[in-house]
């Protein structure tokens, strides 16, 4: 979040500012009803995770997320969850061993403290451990996610070599996965550029707003003078005439 708007990271991280978080979305409420549907599957024995019951186990997590949400919305995103369930099925091994399901972990560095929550762990057909972050939606790989997923993983499993992935579950395809192999050298690297980030973070002292088509859907818009005059100063389509 600091890359994207140092004063965004300083609203929302450093000061909490409750009254700017979003309200539920049916996007945000999809994300949590697959990861927990599939969270839940793996609890169970490798005979009973079928497609069937992981659609019994999405739909009971959507009746508790989109409470309040629009029926219409809900419709969609059901339409949505239920193909990429059926894709997890049909793509990925529903035997696989899971070493540990939506972990929350922590590790200290000399000044400060990384954590976050992995969401599955296993050991691949070669032995090597893999670290699995699931996804809904479009989002792009992000760097600095998977530095900590490399440097909390690591630590974990008490290993120097593993995977980490993203899995779009709504994808089809060789595109489901996106996969690095990381190393000791690679590990050393995250350390290094994770610290080099919060010292970045601790040394700024304006944490300036940065402006561009986003700023139309951010919470922060209402307190946020820049994203405000940006907006103003930009045209919308309706502004736009052809001939």
């Amino acid at each position: 979040m600091y890359d994207r708007c140092p004063y965004k990271f300083k609203l929302l991280v450093l000061q909490g500012r409750k009254d700017l978080v979003q309200p539920p979305s049916a996007a945000l409420a999809l994300g949590t009803s697959v990861h927990k549907a599939l969270q839940e599957i793996f609890l169970l024995s490798p005979p009973d995770r079928t497609e069937q019951r992981l659609l019994e186990l999405l739909k009971a997590s959507f009746l508790r997320e989109f409470r309040g949400i629009d029926r219409d919305e809900m419709q969609q995103m059901w339409d949505r969850g239920k193909k990429a369930m059926r894709l997890f099925v049909q793509h990925e091994d529903m035997e696989a061993d899971a070493l540990f399901l939506e972990e929350i972990l922590f590790v200290n560095l000399p000044d400060f403290t990384v954590s976050g929550k992995l969401d599955r762990g296993h050991r691949d057909p070669d032995g090597k451990h893999h670290i699995v972050d699931y996804k809904t939606g479009k989002q792009l790989p992000d760097q600095m996610q998977l530095q900590i997923y490399s440097i909390l993983g690591s630590d974990h499993l008490s290993v120097d070599e593993l995977r980490v992935s993203y899995l779009y579950v709504e994808r089809e395809g060789n595109d489901r996965w996106i996969t690095y192999e990381v190393g000791e050298s690679e590990i050393e690297a995250a350390i290094e550029s994770v610290t080099d980030q919060v010292a970045r973070i601790s040394a700024d002292k304006n944490y300036p707003a940065l402006t561009g088509p986003l700023c139309d859907w951010c919470q922060c818009l209402p307190v946020c003078d820049a994203g405000k005059t940006y907006l103003a100063n930009t045209p919308s389509e309706s502004d736009l005439a052809f001939d």
